[in-house]
């Protein structure tokens, strides 16, 4: 009988992966598809748990940038409306969302970014940019 080589792990995440994959994959076939919906739920849970963990601890940050608090307008300064925008946002999030983390904070902040750069590119060209089709 003749084995295959044993492939090294490259890292923990790469472990873990595999792991959550064979396990859920294992659930599934002893426990039927009707339980995979809420094994799926509860591995990406921990797998997005663990993700932002290291992530946060590697940033080692308490809070998130959320723009300046003034602009100049002609003469003088005035709340910056983009920043104040942000932070409503980021308010309303909490409201909803009371557990959302820096890095949950962090993510939707990107979202707006996208979002303001897409509306900047539609209003210059009039057209969906082709670089948000793919």
């Amino acid at each position: 009988m003749q084995t295959t080589p044993r492939k090294e792990m490259g890292s923990n995440s790469e472990f873990y992966s595999l792991l959550s994959d064979g396990l859920a994959t294992s659930a599934v076939r002893l426990l039927g598809s009707r339980l995979w919906g809420k094994l799926y739920i509860l591995f990406s849970s921990l797998r997005c748990f663990l993700g932002h963990i290291r992530t946060q601890l590697a940033a080692d940050r308490v809070s998130v940038s959320l723009g300046s608090a003034l602009q100049r307008h002609y003469q003088s300064y005035r709340p910056n409306i983009r920043t104040g925008v942000r932070k409503q946002g980021i308010e309303t999030l909490l409201a909803t969302y009371p557990w959302a983390d820096l890095l949950t904070l962090e993510i939707f902040l990107k979202g707006f970014d996208v979002g303001e750069q897409w509306a900047s590119d539609m209003r210059d060209s009039g057209s969906k940019p082709d670089h948000l089709l793919t």
